[in-house]
């Protein structure tokens, strides 16, 4: 595993991308960070899979910066989410460009892989791999493949 992620790492530093800009979610000791920035905001909540999808049970707490975070426990494996603004709007992560269709087929969710070891990556297939999954990922972030 501990080779995969370093093939990743390399891909994404020879293609280009500042290793920044693929830090949503993050790893927080042994939970996930979610972040979302919208300072007028009244409420974001973070739904997905790993939540049954509710708008009630993840609530981001607002920082004095306008940021909202949660720190958040999930099981390694691939997680489908999306961020909840003022409980009504629906959005996938503006900083995570890995999405995967959803359940339904009636759009798009983001998506990551936590790793056994505790690592974020954002595409489901290890990087060697063509294979998408179904995720719509920017061929510079998919090492080895070119679309």
């Amino acid at each position: 595993m501990l080779w995969m992620r370093s093939l990743f790492l390399l891909a994404v530093i020879l293609s280009g991308i500042a290793p920044t800009a693929l830090s949503q979610p993050t790893v927080v000791r042994d939970s996930v960070c979610f972040t979302f920035s919208d300072p007028t905001a009244r409420s974001v909540a973070v739904v997905g899979d790993f939540n049954g999808w509710s708008k009630d049970e993840d609530l981001l707490k607002k920082g004095e910066d306008g940021r909202w975070s949660l720190i958040k426990k999930l099981e390694a494996g691939s997680h489908q989410y999306k961020f909840v603004v003022d409980g009504e709007q629906y959005e996938n992560d503006p900083h995570n460009q890995a999405t995967i269709t959803n359940y339904n087929n009636s759009g798009e969710n983001s998506v990551f892989l936590l790793s056994e070891e505790g690592t974020i990556v954002l595409t489901a297939a290890p990087p060697t791999r063509a294979r998408t999954f179904g995720m719509s990922i920017p061929p510079q972030q998919i090492p080895g493949r070119s679309i």
